[in-house]
């Protein structure tokens, strides 16, 4: 039933392990342009590249980021993209030691600033083009839902509506509206 949110969350992290990448392996040429192949091997920018992006996903999954549709685009769900990204890169600053000896501090944080730009990036895309908001088309359909519970919202105000909008939105649940409870008699 889950099944577009397993994909979704898949084809997100997926996303977000090749912008990591890509960032890391721009930060190299940019920092090193001629001399990239002299000051590092080949090898370590793909095992940063790779430990950077895994600690990412890690830490994203442990955080609830995937979990998070962007479609509102919040402040709150921003910082935790920060947070997440954050401590992934201390966590790629505690692999430079271990296995290189060194901290390579310009190259964690200009890492660090490319990767925030493209995965906000890849969410705001996602966020425009509507993907995550037709959930419709990828789900099971209504009918298929064995029994939905009947619901009864209490507020008829906006958070009401927008309640009820999204339970009609999103057939991940069981649950049906079927009338308005409010104390304000207009």
């Amino acid at each position: 039933m889950k099944k577009y949110y397993y994909y979704r969350t898949i084809l997100l992290a997926c996303m977000d392990a090749c912008a990591l990448m890509v960032a890391m392996s721009f930060t190299y040429f940019f920092l090193y342009p001629k001399e990239l192949f002299l000051l590092i091997d080949g090898r370590d920018l793909v095992q940063s590249a790779t430990v950077f992006a895994l600690l990412f996903i890690t830490v994203a999954f442990l955080m609830k980021l995937y979990r998070v549709n962007w479609k509102y685009a919040s402040v709150q769900e921003a910082m935790t993209l920060t947070l997440s990204l954050g401590l992934s890169s201390i966590g790629l600053i505690v692999y430079q030691i271990l296995f290189f000896g060194q901290v390579l501090e310009r190259i964690t944080l200009l890492s660090f600033c490319i990767s925030l730009l493209l995965l906000g990036a890849i969410r705001v895309c996602l966020r425009l083009l509507g993907i995550g908001q037709h959930w419709r088309k990828y789900a099971l359909p209504r009918r298929m839902i064995k029994e939905r519970k009947r619901t009864l919202v209490i507020g008829a105000g906006s958070a009401g509506r927008a309640l009820v909008r999204q339970l009609y939105a999103s057939p991940f649940h069981e649950l049906k509206p079927v009338a308005f409870v409010d104390d304000d008699p207009k």
